[in-house]
């Protein structure tokens, strides 16, 4: 279905539009496309709607093991990507791009796996491949084996272990017919052998059977390619007139299903859909849980046109009911202007994290201004219901919900290091907060928070959602960094616990937390139900290869791939360690040249820590000024920890 409507009257919040990068060069560092500031119209007030208790949950502190280092930070350009694989036994790998200099000249795909015999992770040496690749993906092949997929400067290859399990060799590279230019390639088997090899990549530069830059599918099996630059139907130029890097990605093997192969689409220009084939790739037909306001329309490229589903993980159940998790974003100006131009924008101020399935029906709690569908049946979603009833029903006055539907499951307002709200002014128009994020924050071409990986626990039904939320700067010229939220469903996503902080002990405090995903198995021991997730820790916020780390004179040759270990059972997921708003921390000047001004809002001892986390001081804090000598302190960068609040200062 194909409605056309603009969003002109969209919000009345002065946001900043932000060029998006639409297919990205493979080069090793990029630099950022012009920033455009938008103005908007429409709305007169700013009054927020929501206001985050005092007291904010949070996890219990999960267990964090490190699987590799790598200087190359940057392991996306839009979406999510296959870096995780289970087996039915819950042998499981993950893989992240690596390198281990500042000019990247080893880059390559990184891995580790997961034995769950000894519930160890054993991380690769180096890159799997022979020859300098990026932004590799992987998935399970045959019995023991693993295949992965990643594209050179020139090509695009998969290498396959076929007893990776039992340290067996990476063979040759096999090369992906190489006509229409495949990059960022994602990977997945399927077949009752898990031999069939899938691919989608897009076609770089070029235009395919009237689509610009498409997806195109790559199929292997018996040892030769047997399908090449197919643009699948679900895809074509009916559907869509441009894609770009990093817009797809396979859903993990269903074991129960194991002919089936699925795969998320997520682009700014086509409807949102999951696309996926019962008979190994042959026949693919489709799910569409967002219709699109108009692939082959015009919007106008001054404001904020519609919103769309931007980053998006999802999975069958046992009913064969799809369910996704997504971050919701905002465009502008039209595809054909993206084709000649690239000249649609992101909005890195918009959005939110939200959930969304097949049995999601209309009705009186899931009011949609822009429906697709009949009250009491399920609904798919467009542009004005994430406005009207995602968005807006969140923030602004005029919205028709008091307080945002049930399946909006992120907080939207950006936290304080503890887990607090930040303070911004909505009625007197002050978004300061958010220029500031704008200016200074790395943004992983993604909003104030977003990247949700979901799953589900086959044996509770329980869902769990875990994504990322920027933090407020932590003290004067310091800047937002992105951390890691975690929030529950137990009754089929129909309601969403409060988000809470995930990794909130002190030495996660100032970390930044990017690229989560779930491992796709859950397991069980003793003490109950767990799961794992990877991410990218980051000791500075920003990218460096986008060249807006912060800040600038930082070591880049600091970024840690880990997993984390997380309880899955209720009793444990929602056990409440409650954390006040912390002690509001004034430090005064920063940087320091000798004495520096400590304010306090309560007494506390107050404690200070250098970056490998040794205490060098500590003194104790009276409400007020607190005066404190630093000249003994060696230049550099620490840490002022007040109770269960910490802010970063640095010593010249």
């Amino acid at each position: 279905m194909r409605r056309v409507f603009t969003m002109a009257l969209i919000l009345g919040l002065a946001v900043s539009g932000m060029a998006q990068n639409r297919v990205q060069n493979r080069v090793e560092r990029q630099t950022p496309k012009a920033e455009k500031a938008i103005k908007l119209t429409g709305l007169e007030t700013y009054n927020n709607q929501n206001t985050i208790p005092a007291q904010t949950r949070s996890m219990l502190v999960p267990e964090e093991i490190e699987l590799g280092y790598t200087t190359y930070d940057w392991q996306t350009n839009a979406g999510m990507r296959n870096q995780t694989v289970a087996w039915e036994d819950g042998f499981a790998a993950a893989c992240w791009t690596t390198a281990s200099n500042a000019s990247f000249t080893d880059r390559g795909t990184g891995i580790a796996s997961f034995d769950p015999a000894t519930g160890e992770w054993t991380p690769s040496e180096g890159r799997v491949e022979s020859e300098k690749t990026g932004f590799g993906t992987i998935a399970r092949y045959g019995a023991n084996g693993l295949v992965v997929a990643a594209h050179t400067a020139t090509a695009c290859a998969i290498y396959i272990n076929e007893d990776f399990r039992n340290g067996g060799v990476w063979e040759e590279p096999i090369y992906l017919d190489n006509t229409y230019g495949p990059s960022w390639p994602v990977v997945q088997t399927s077949g009752a052998n898990h031999d069939i090899i899938h691919v989608l990549a897009t076609a770089s530069g070029f235009d395919v059977a009237g689509v610009f830059e498409p997806l195109i599918y790559f199929q292997f099996k018996d040892g030769d390619w047997t399908k090449q630059n197919v643009v699948l139907d679900p895809i074509n130029a009916d559907h869509a007139l441009i894609f770009s890097s990093n817009e797809a990605h396979f859903l993990p093997i269903d074991y129960s299903r194991p002919n089936r192969v699925a795969a998320v689409i997520n682009s700014n220009w086509c409807d949102g859909k999951v696309i996926y084939s019962d008979d190994n790739g042959e026949t693919w037909d489709e799910v569409v849980y967002y219709n699109h306001p108009g692939f082959d329309q015009e919007f106008p490229e001054d404001q904020l046109a519609f919103l769309f589903p931007r980053w998006v993980d999802a999975y069958f159940d046992a009913n064969n009911k799809l369910h996704i998790a997504y971050e919701f974003n905002g465009t502008n100006g039209s595809a054909q202007a993206d084709i000649e131009s690239g000249t649609s924008g992101y909005y890195p101020t918009v959005g939110g994290v939200a959930y969304w399935d097949e049995t999601l029906p209309l009705g009186e709690d899931y009011l949609c201004v822009g429906f697709t569908g009949e009250a009491g049946k399920p609904f798919v979603m467009d542009s004005m219901y994430l406005y009207q009833d995602i968005y807006a029903s969140w923030y602004w006055s005029d919205a028709t919900h008091e307080e945002p539907v049930a399946e909006y499951c992120g907080f939207l307002p950006p936290m304080t290091n503890n887990g607090g709200e930040v303070a911004v002014d909505f009625e007197n128009g002050d978004i300061s907060y958010y220029s500031d994020y704008k200016e200074n924050h790395g943004k992983y071409n993604q909003g104030i928070m977003g990247m949700p990986t979901i799953l589900q626990n086959p044996a509770t039904g329980a869902i769990y959602i875990v994504y990322i939320s920027m933090t407020p700067a932590l003290a004067e010229e310091t800047y937002p960094y992105s951390r890691l939220l975690g929030t529950a469903s137990y009754d089929g996503g129909r309601t969403w616990e409060n988000s809470r902080v995930l990794l909130n002990d002190f030495m996660n405090t100032m970390d930044e937390m990017v690229y989560p995903q779930f491992v796709p198995y859950v397991y069980e021991d003793a003490e109950g139900y767990y799961a794992y997730f990877i991410y990218q820790n980051d000791m500075y916020p920003g990218a460096y290869v986008q060249n807006d780390d912060a800040p600038s004179d930082q070591d880049e040759t600091d970024n840690t791939y880990r997993a984390v270990k997380i309880r899955l059972d209720e009793e444990t997921w929602a056990v409440e360690e409650v954390v006040g708003l912390g002690n509001e921390i004034s430090i005064y000047p920063n940087p320091v040249n000798g004495t520096m001004n400590v304010t306090l809002n309560r007494a506390e001892e107050v404690v200070i820590y250098n970056m490998v986390g040794q205490k060098v001081a500590s003194f104790n804090g009276n409400i007020g000024v607190n005066s404190f000598d630093a000249s003994n302190l060696n230049s550099g960068i620490y840490f002022l920890q007040a109770g269960s609040d910490t802010q970063k200062f640095i010593v010249k």
